[in-house]
């Protein structure tokens, strides 16, 4: 029995190690596409982006920019990362959740209302 919980626990630690890319808040709209690249969808795609950037005030620009490069590898924007935009964008470190928090939802109202139409 030993054996066996400790085979589990090596299994269970070697799949928690593996890389995982989690989803950004535009997959979303690639997911829409057919793998087919063609001009026309990229262009969609393009105005789509623009247009849900064009909801977002800067600084939630800068944070879900910041989100996005770091989302690949991991789920949560790292503290370091979190500290250097509360610097940056002089703002407290709970306050760069509060306005990433804020975005999401921006993003995700906007997916929302095109999906609608």
């Amino acid at each position: 029995m030993r054996i066996s919980i400790r085979l589990f626990d090596d299994h269970h630690r070697i799949e928690k190690r593996k890389d995982i890319t989690h989803k950004t808040y535009f997959e979303e709209i690639l997911d829409e596409v057919n793998p087919n690249i063609d001009v026309k969808d990229l262009k969609k795609k393009k105005d789509i982006a623009v247009f849900i950037f064009s909801k977002l005030n800067p600084k939630e620009k800068k944070v879900i920019l910041t989100d996005i490069e770091h989302k690949k590898h991991q789920k949560y924007l790292p503290d370091d990362v979190t500290t250097t935009l509360a610097t940056e964008m002089n703002v407290k470190h709970d306050t760069v959740r509060k306005i990433r928090n804020r975005a999401i939802e921006k993003i995700k109202k906007a997916i929302n209302e095109i999906n609608q139409n």
